[in-house]
């Protein structure tokens, strides 16, 4: 039986870690290797850590100073000797089944990835079905993955629901210290899967809470530059991977959300320089073969980006 790294990421989560924890140690595949990574946690984190791996052999446990996600999980790949590698939040927790799934789909078609559904944890008595795929799906050709995942399906971009060989990561890291880091590699691993497969279980339980680095960005109303240029490279990737007529959908839907972020908000002024930046990869679209209701999108937002402004906050106002 092969074996599967699973990389923890641990930082100041002591009310939740334990539960986290459990759903790894007793997953019905045993054969796992369990890499916590204490990220220089301040609150009793790291001592759950050291409880754990005390009572349990298969866990290998790294303290670390304060780099961020990004690093840590880097740091996990870097000694993982897994045949597989799986990644988990610390303040979530698994079906104990999910290892189990995961491997047996992963084997029988000899993929690269294989992905779960998964459900948005609000509590014991609150927790929402997240339903991506309604049936197995088995993708060997990338220009169909390519166009399906990403189209039909929306397929997400967080790296928790998966299983992967360990060799897709094979040259691949985390942007040091980003928000929303898997946009920016995301589609770097899929381009190297020849074959993904989807399924419809639900495996993995993400939980919502109100301090979370994104309910925390989402709730100000911020604007996250690490969020929108993860999702440009990841946009480009696409269009460069895949060579598909949505790709330039997508790139368009990218530059243009990413715009109206920053064109309508009340911190306009010190992210303008990004609102050139933008403007100019919406008119270099100009250059390729798009449609007019493409082009109408570019130029009611570039001929006068002040006059687009002002419509769009009257019309916001009502």
């Amino acid at each position: 039986m092969k074996k599967i790294s699973v990389i923890v990421p641990i930082y100041n989560v002591e009310r939740y870690l334990e539960k986290c924890l459990e759903s790894i140690i007793n997953q019905t595949f045993i054969n796992l290797e369990i890499i916590l990574i204490n990220d220089g946690s301040t609150d009793f984190s790291g001592s759950i850590c050291e409880k754990y791996k005390n009572k349990d052999n298969r866990i290998i446990l790294i303290h670390k100073k304060n780099e961020g996600l990004s690093a840590a999980r880097n740091k996990g790949l870097s000694i993982a000797t897994g045949d597989y590698i799986s990644f988990v939040d610390s303040d979530d927790f698994l079906d104990l089944n999910m290892y189990e799934i995961l491997y047996k789909n992963i084997e029988k078609e000899n993929a690269d990835i294989v992905s779960c559904n998964y459900y948005k944890y609000y509590s014991d008595k609150k927790y929402d079905k997240n339903i991506v795929f309604k049936k197995k799906i088995i993708y060997k050709k990338k220009e169909i993955f390519g166009k399906d995942l990403f189209n039909n399906y929306q397929m997400d971009i967080d790296v928790w629901n998966k299983l992967y060989k360990k060799e897709i990561f094979k040259d691949i890291k985390f942007p040091y210290k980003k928000v929303c880091e898997s946009t920016y590699i995301m589609m770097s691993i899929f381009n190297k899967a020849n074959c993904i497969v989807v399924i419809p279980d639900c495996l993995y339980f993400y939980r919502k809470r109100e301090k979370s680095i994104m309910n925390l960005i989402e709730l100000k109303n911020e604007i996250n530059m690490d969020l929108i240029e993860g999702r440009i490279i990841m946009a480009i990737d696409y269009n460069n991977y895949y060579n598909l007529k949505e790709g330039i959908e997508l790139l368009f839907h990218v530059y243009k959300t990413s715009f109206d972020m920053i064109v309508l908000s009340s911190k306009r002024k010190k992210f303008m320089i990004y609102e050139k930046i933008l403007c100019d990869l919406l008119n270099e679209l100009l250059k390729k073969n798009i449609s007019w209701k493409i082009k109408l999108g570019i130029w009611k937002r570039c001929f006068n980006i002040n006059v687009y402004r002002f419509i769009k906050l009257r019309m916001k106002k009502g």
